[in-house]
């Protein structure tokens, strides 16, 4: 029997007494022509470089401190350390959470280990939230907030006499959506029995961590996610498109390859709705056809194991190779030497990779249920409308033959400019304002 001892938890919230802890500046009376600046409660990941959430969290915010609009950002130092804005209208808090869990959990079975850890976190996020709200309500009583905006995190806690604003990772019940109608790529890939624990996780986990988004106010990233929640129980109104940011400043266009071989570029997280499974097949077709192209397949495996060594035996006998996750910085050289970036998900909310590549110039191919391609030039991309080998494998050949058409990449970039921060931060300042009293 394996014996093991609940974790103790700690959480503080240190307040700096010095000027860090001073109020904003007040904003200067509003003339009648200009709205009063917002002043925001933010809790979320915001990172300069970081992934794609969190680099998208970073330019709304930076946008919104452009924008006139002050911020107190709430964060823990060692996960989001504080982002250094060069505003007076920031002020970050940092928000101490202590963890101590006795007992050694290497004895745990493997599945049980992660449940364990997992479980963990969730723990800390809640009390995090808690902690983190009950100093924003101290603030709030001195100088009131507008709004409370939570990027990529659930609202555990909130301030009752204000809206709150989620910005959440997905639609409702968007991966549960997903794993129900992919039995067949999953028992593929990695067996029957991860295919039913899957499952079975999912049906449990998303039946309640979305509890909440009937009761405040989304942002979701395309009119797809808003379906979604729509069909979850949010009521229409109660929901905000607006696709993630990208810095268009730092994702620009490159010359155009030239070489004799076509480069293919898949990025992102290898989740089993990310379908890879599916652009092996259609790879498979377009190889017996020509073999002017490869396929570079980059990052690691998610949720479930298996698919990047799915797609390393692939590639022995296949154009298709695959990579770890590469850095950030790293990610926009690979976009220049790309002459199409594939995207074959299925239920994808909204694919940074897709709206990189779109701001590099890159034409890409998306799919029916890809809610970035909404987004996407009719003549800078090729999208397939089934989810089925032949029908991926015509739309990579039609992205290939205009790739290298400057028409194609001036259309893709001219795209991009939806994705601009400040667009972003204008239609989420309008949604906020609109908020009944």
């Amino acid at each position: 029997m394996i014996a093991f001892a609940a974790g103790a938890w700690h959480v503080a919230v240190r307040s700096d007494m010095n000027s860090q802890s001073q109020p904003f500046p007040v904003a200067g009376p509003a003339s009648s022509t200009e709205p009063r600046a917002l002043r925001l409660a933010v809790l979320g990941h915001v990172k300069d470089g970081g992934g794609s959430v969190s680099s998208a969290h970073f330019q709304l915010c930076q946008a919104l401190l452009e924008d006139g609009h002050e911020l107190d950002l709430y964060a823990v130092p060692s996960f989001v350390p504080d982002p250094g804005y060069d505003s007076l209208r920031f002020h970050y808090v940092p928000v101490s959470v202590v963890t101590r869990i006795e007992g050694d959990f290497r004895f745990l079975p493997s599945n049980l280990r992660v449940f364990v850890h997992r479980m963990a976190g969730r723990s800390r996020g809640r009390r995090f939230c808690k902690h983190a709200m009950t100093e924003a309500r101290s603030r709030h009583a001195l100088e009131p907030y507008d709004a409370i905006l939570f990027l990529g995190r659930p609202p555990q806690a909130t301030i009752a006499e204000i809206p709150t604003v989620v910005w959440p990772q997905g639609a409702p019940q968007n991966e549960l959506e997903a794993i129900r109608g992919l039995a067949k790529p999953i028992t593929r890939v990695a067996g029957r029995s991860a295919y039913l624990q899957a499952r079975l996780y999912y049906e449990v986990k998303d039946r309640f961590v979305w509890r909440w988004a009937r009761r405040h106010r989304l942002v979701l990233a395309s009119n797809a996610a808003r379906r979604q929640a729509v069909r979850f129980g949010v009521a229409p109104e109660r929901v905000c498109v607006a696709p993630y940011p990208v810095d268009l400043a730092r994702f620009t266009p490159g010359s155009i390859p030239d070489g004799p071989v076509r480069q293919i570029l898949c990025i992102g997280r290898l989740d089993p709705r990310k379908r890879v499974d599916l652009l092996v097949d259609a790879v498979a077709i377009l190889a017996s056809k020509r073999d002017d192209f490869r396929v570079d397949v980059i990052g690691r495996d998610g949720s479930l194991a298996g698919w990047s060594k799915f797609v390393e035996n692939a590639g022995r006998s296949l154009p298709i190779t695959y990579g770890n996750a590469i850095p950030q910085a790293e990610i926009l050289e690979r976009l220049h030497q790309a002459d199409v970036v594939v995207q074959p998900s299925e239920r994808e909310e909204f694919g940074s990779a897709v709206a990189e590549a779109l701001a590099c110039g890159v034409p890409v191919v998306t799919g029916p249920t890809n809610g970035t391609s909404e987004y996407v030039p009719d003549d800078g991309s090729a999208s397939f409308d089934r989810y089925e080998p032949d029908s991926l494998a015509d739309a990579l050949e039609r992205a290939l033959a205009l790739s290298r058409h400057p028409a194609a990449r001036s259309a893709c970039r001219a795209a991009a400019q939806l994705f601009a921060a400040d667009r972003v931060a204008a239609t989420i300042v309008k949604f906020i304002r609109e908020i009944p009293c």
